[in-house]
């Protein structure tokens, strides 16, 4: 990514914002906003984890992986050995970082096992909102090994924004999760009550349909009693 005018970053940070703002579902999201991430910084490799649960991690984004992490339906991606996770989970990633090397691709060249394409190392941004961390972007490209100070804080930046695009999306998704459970409890109060309606009005019909019997046995009784013509 060579060094552009501040104009530049201001026009990257815009287009992301803008992207962000666009969708509500967090995998097309992360995946659209990688895409012009890279384009408009000239990167060409980019991958997100997010956080699946307590020290647990799924790719949920990538872009023109090397051919070497792309094997087997990406499984170079999965697990959570690598450098830069083991980092963010154990809260020593503070910002954006150079990740000297990535272990993933040390592996695949070690074990000869597919092509890495020229990437060797990749930058390393936690995705936070406020005091929450959602995961974290990673970025390289063939040749890269080292990206600058104002590299660092552009990309920092964007992450910020993903961040909270990511804090957004899990409420919306929880709050729509909370009004179907409503609708599906509406719809089974409804079913209760008509079920408890109908109930009531069959004990009714019964009760009434009893009284009446118990009228006409009494009238039969009065009816035949000694004395009576």
């Amino acid at each position: 990514m060579a060094k552009e005018p501040h104009l530049h970053e201001l026009i990257t940070l815009k287009t992301i914002a803008e992207k962000l703002n666009q969708m509500n579902e967090l995998q097309p999201l992360l995946g659209e906003v990688l895409e012009s991430l890279l384009a408009l910084t000239g990167l060409t490799t980019g991958w997100i984890y997010v956080e699946s649960g307590p020290r647990q991690f799924r790719l949920a984004a990538d872009r023109r992986l090397p051919q070497a992490l792309s094997l087997d339906d990406k499984l170079p991606m999965q697990g959570n050995y690598c450098w830069c996770l083991k980092r963010y989970a154990a809260d020593e990633l503070p910002g954006a970082v150079n990740i000297l090397s990535c272990k993933r691709i040390e592996m695949a060249i070690r074990d000869s096992t597919g092509d890495t394409e020229g990437i060797t190392h990749h930058a390393t941004v936690p995705l936070r909102a406020g005091s929450r961390q959602f995961g974290v972007l990673n970025v390289a490209a063939p040749g890269k090994t080292r990206f600058d100070d104002e590299e660092l804080a552009l990309l920092e930046s964007v992450a910020y924004q993903i961040g909270s695009a990511v804090e957004r999306v899990q409420l919306y998704e929880a709050e729509r999760r909370r009004s179907a459970h409503f609708a599906q409890l509406g719809e089974l109060g409804r079913a209760i009550a008509a079920a408890e309606g109908g109930a009531l009005r069959d004990a009714a019909r019964d009760a009434d349909r009893g009284g009446t019997r118990n009228a006409l046995r009494m009238a039969v009784r009065r009816h035949d009693r000694p004395g009576r013509s």
